[in-house]
């Protein structure tokens, strides 16, 4: 049996070992009509687990980039309205209390 490289894929439908980019066809059927399926199948190498390891790796200095870069964008359209929305709120609520004191 071959020893899987690097670069190598199983297929689960027939057994073949081949390369990592995996095109194959099979027949299938779907009522009567026998018809040919094209897959393609992509596998990671057990050697090569490490995935989403850069994902968390510099985050608060990445965070702090994307704020920096986009600042106005953020105060103008984020902090700005919740900020309006919250104190339109809380005056109209105050102009109710006094409403219904007279």
């Amino acid at each position: 049996m071959r020893r899987p490289s690097f670069f190598s894929a199983h297929c689960r439908r027939c057994g073949v070992l081949s390369s990592l980019l995996h095109t194959h066809t099979h027949i299938h059927t779907m009522g009567k009509t026998p018809f040919r399926l094209r897959m393609v199948q992509y596998m990671l190498s057990p050697n090569e687990q490490n995935v989403l390891g850069g994902l968390v790796k510099d985050l608060p200095s990445t965070i702090q980039k994307k704020i920096s870069d986009n600042f106005f964008e953020i105060t103008a359209f984020c902090l700005v309205p919740g900020f309006g929305t919250y104190y339109y709120a809380k005056s109209t609520v105050e102009k109710e209390k006094i409403a219904h004191r007279y």
